[in-house]
């Protein structure tokens, strides 16, 4: 499982407490693309802001994951915090499967 896990809001972004579980689960279910020898080396950080303010109608997400000193990063933006999450971990679960050659 990974440990080091940080998770941050910019412009308002506040996380609820449904939010929060789902956001750890997804990063735990992303700890199962990683060989264990490597889990106490992998570092993951997700950041959330609010793009449009005065609608609260767009959230962007930058999801970025450090292994042993190579980093993948991740930008995507949606409406949907659940549905950015979603698309945020395939896109980094393709970009993992490459890193380790499976």
């Amino acid at each position: 499982m990974i440990k080091d896990i940080t998770l941050s809001g910019l412009n308002g972004y506040v996380f609820d407490e449904r939010t929060l579980k789902y956001l750890l689960n997804q990063v735990s279910l992303l700890g199962r693309k990683i060989p264990k020898k490597w889990h106490k080396f992998v570092a993951v950080s997700i950041v959330i802001k609010i793009v449009n303010k005065p609608h609260n109608n767009k959230y962007d997400m930058v999801l970025s994951v450090n292994i042993d000193g190579a980093s993948a990063v991740i930008h995507d933006t949606n409406a949907n915090v659940a549905a950015l999450t979603d698309v945020a971990m395939v896109k980094m679960c393709d970009k993992l499967m490459a890193y380790f050659h499976f």
